[in-house]
């Protein structure tokens, strides 16, 4: 993570990148243990040891585990690229009064779920693919 950096805060209290300090994995999933790097409001954002796949941890409550990222890399990317688009997305959907202008709005979040399917085509594969999830309006 030192080489690619990654966004601390997206949204405070919602989306918050805290990587672990440690040495050592803190958090148990059913794929392994996880190095955490954030949660996502209730869910925990780790990346899996010895294989570097990004996963989505609920806590608590029946919720499966998810696919966020197939590397920590693409993890990154998106994650800034989420940084990025997120404003501009909430403004363009305060924005929207018309229909040319919701359809408009659509369009653009469908541009931001083809740029993660961009970054990570296997994580992207899932039906319920946790980036085009975010974008999906």
């Amino acid at each position: 993570m030192v080489r690619y950096g990654l966004p601390r805060v997206v949204k405070e209290g919602f989306c918050e990148n805290s990587p672990e300090e440690g040495g050592a994995p803190v958090l148990s999933s059913a794929h392994g243990r996880l190095y955490r790097l954030g949660s996502l409001n209730d869910v925990e954002i780790g990346v899996q040891e010895g294989v570097g796949v990004v996963r989505g941890v609920p806590s608590g409550g029946d919720a499966p585990e998810f696919v966020i990222n197939s590397t920590l890399e693409r993890y990154i990317e998106s994650a800034w690229r989420w940084v990025v688009a997120l404003p501009v997305l909430v403004g363009l959907v305060d924005w929207a009064w018309s229909d040319e202008q919701l359809d408009f709005f659509h369009t653009k979040c469908e541009e931001a779920a083809a740029a993660f399917t961009r970054i990570d085509p296997v994580a992207s594969r899932a039906e319920d693919s946790f980036w085009r999830t975010l974008t999906d309006v």
